[in-house]
């Protein structure tokens, strides 16, 4: 099979991987894929596209990758999808290192869930790409792997300042106090910060260590997913969320999921009570449980809801 042949394979594979994160690119952009970075002319690159999935890499592998990857001086758009790689942390860490040296980068797609990736090297992938100080863009999966277990954070970066979009990925881990305060303190030091994604389903989360309190503070958010299915919430973290609603002034969407938690209706109202009150929110995606509502309940719910114009789902289970 020719070059050609591989090259349109692997850009087919990249659009079926994600339509939400392609990039409209220019015609005279070269897009560069996984094949090239043996070419030797990778470091004119622009746009880097790698899949490593399934292929399992080594640490050797790894820094090979990271030797590649940081000849990408002018890199302004990396896609890497090295999910189900069986990665270890110090392979990991090897290409986050590779990372930092995209000094021009400014929209980043990393998968790296289904590894063996502790704490440790999650924390330092993004303390590296805290170094991409250009970077406006970031989805970063790492779900199901290692992390949480009381991580001891010191001297940590932050994410960059200059972050617009933040799409985080943290299923089925195991997040601890620190683990979501450091999180939430990374998110907070973006103040650019106009889009945000959390997906925090399946952690066990009992205490919201700080994170709520954080997201208070990321004042320019428009647009709000947060998914926290399936842990331990109560209904005191419902008021928490309600004052995180509260205090982003300028939220025009929000889909949240709250199923499989400790909730009750009295949670539930609060955060109903405060999405209806918001000036410039105009789209509403809310899941809870069936089991949780009477039907009374779920009509009230709808009827705060849907008080201002706006167009609401709410996703009953």
């Amino acid at each position: 099979m020719n070059k050609r042949k591989i090259h349109k394979m692997e850009q087919l594979k990249f659009k079926n991987l994600d339509h939400e994160n392609q990039q409209v690119l220019e015609d005279s952009e070269i897009v560069f894929s996984t094949f090239q970075l043996n070419d030797g002319n990778y470091h004119l690159a622009k746009v880097l596209k790698v899949d490593k999935c399934y292929m399992g890499l080594n640490f050797q592998d790894a820094q090979n990758l990271m030797n590649k990857i940081s000849s990408c001086i002018n890199l302004l758009n990396l896609s890497m999808n090295l999910s189900f790689c069986q990665l270890d942390t110090n392979s990991a860490i090897e290409v986050g290192r590779g990372i930092r040296k995209c000094s021009q980068l400014n929209n980043l797609l990393l998968n790296l869930n289904c590894n063996s990736i502790k704490t440790k090297g999650a924390v330092d992938i993004a303390s590296q790409i805290a170094k991409c100080s250009n970077l406006q863009k970031l989805r970063y999966q790492i779900s199901k792997n290692q992390i949480g277990f009381n991580y001891d954070y010191n001297s940590l970066g932050v994410i960059t300042l200059n972050l617009q979009i933040a799409q985080i990925w943290l299923n089925g881990n195991v997040l601890f106090k620190k683990d979501l305060q450091f999180l939430g303190s990374c998110l907070s030091k973006c103040e650019s910060l106009k889009k945000l994604e959390l997906f925090l389903n399946q952690n066990y989360i009992s205490d919201e260590g700080g994170l709520f309190e954080k997201l208070q503070l990321c004042k320019n958010i428009q647009f709000l997913t947060l998914h926290i299915g399936d842990n331990k919430l109560e209904n005191r973290h419902a008021e928490l969320i309600s004052q995180t609603i509260q205090k982003l002034e300028f939220l025009k969407f929000l889909d949240l999921d709250v199923r499989y938690n400790s909730m009750n209706y009295e949670g539930f109202d609060s955060i109903i009570k405060e999405s209806s009150k918001k000036k410039y929110l105009n789209f509403i995606r809310i899941s809870l449980n069936l089991k949780k509502l009477n039907e009374f309940e779920i009509l009230r719910v709808k009827y705060l809801l849907s008080k201002p114009r706006r167009l609401v789902r709410l996703q009953v289970i």
